[in-house]
């Protein structure tokens, strides 16, 4: 799943000016989003703020790395009480501060994002408030102000998301794989238990009756075990992406027993199929597939 990431002007512009720290960043920025592991997101607040110096092209730059993703216009109950506890702490705790001509609009940014998404970055003086307001803890969101240190931190924490992303889809790249060899080959229906999500949903157009869940995946192997023997999945080329993986894959065997109402040839096959995986809490949720029955039945002499 991708994070929600909110940058505000001030970041924004320390990228576009290309500043020491925030050119740092901004690689890792782009590699997160091309990666699909972080969204940046944009608010009407953005539009407001970059109209009065269009040659700075932060606007453009936001609507690069956001794709035109953007964030609700106007606040619900819990943005509403986040622009009221920081507004409140603001007055209460830096009375000496005079208010400046962009803090509500920084207050009506944030307060949606805060709500909204799991990092933020903003300048020192809104991270200060949400900061000793709590409402990051409240809210489950990571803050980062334009500050040097924060700024690097926001670079490592995103490096650590590419990092993760890289793992997962490894990991889901060997849960396929060993549904794909335990269960579907050598027939382990127990192991769909483990491997296969409740929710399960086979989306071929071969199994509009399989029930949801691993028994769809058990009927499936019956079937095939039941008609076909020396059964073998031979992948060549996996790709992870996200929570997807996809498979071009090689089915081979024997025909040993009875399919759509003849009898075995004892013909061996060999056919192309492609298949898509999805994985949600470490277990398979979704497939899709692509056969070549046609070409089955041909080798087979059922055509």
């Amino acid at each position: 799943m991708s994070c929600l990431l909110y940058l505000d002007q001030n970041y924004l512009s320390g990228i576009a000016k290309h500043k020491p720290a925030f050119a740092e960043l901004e690689p890792v920025l782009r590699e997160a989003v091309a990666r699909g592991v972080l969204v940046v997101v944009e608010s009407a607040v953005h539009e407001r703020e970059s109209a009065p110096r269009p040659d700075l092209g932060l606007l453009e730059l936001l609507r690069g790395l956001s794709g035109g993703r953007r964030l609700p216009d106007d606040p619900d109950a819990a943005a509403r009480d986040v622009h009221r506890r920081m507004a409140d702490a603001m007055e209460q705790e830096f009375p000496e501060r005079r208010r400046r001509a962009g803090d509500e609009a920084d207050l009506e940014a944030l307060a949606i994002a805060l709500t909204r998404c799991e990092l933020v970055g903003s300048d020192a003086f809104m991270a200060d408030v949400i900061r000793r307001t709590r409402l990051n803890l409240r809210h489950r969101c990571e803050v980062f102000s334009g500050r040097r240190a924060d700024v690097l931190a926001l670079r490592d924490r995103l490096r650590e998301l590419v990092m993760h992303h890289g793992v997962m889809v490894e990991d889901n790249k060997r849960l396929v794989r060993r549904a794909l060899e335990e269960i579907y080959t050598k027939g382990d229906l127990e192991l769909a238990n483990e491997l296969v999500h409740p929710d399960f949903v086979d989306h071929e157009p071969a199994h509009p009756d399989h029930p949801p869940g691993p028994e769809s995946v058990k009927q499936t192997v019956r079937d095939l075990h039941s008609a076909f023997g020396e059964l073998r999945f031979e992948v060549h080329d996996e790709i992870g992406e996200g929570d997807k993986v996809v498979q071009r894959v090689t089915m081979s065997g024997r025909h040993a027993g009875p399919l759509m109402g003849r009898a075995p040839t004892g013909k061996k096959f060999a056919v192309r199929h492609m298949y898509i995986w999805r994985i949600a809490d470490e277990k398979i949720v979704e497939h899709w597939g692509s056969r070549d029955d046609l070409g089955l039945l041909r080798q087979l002499g059922l055509l």
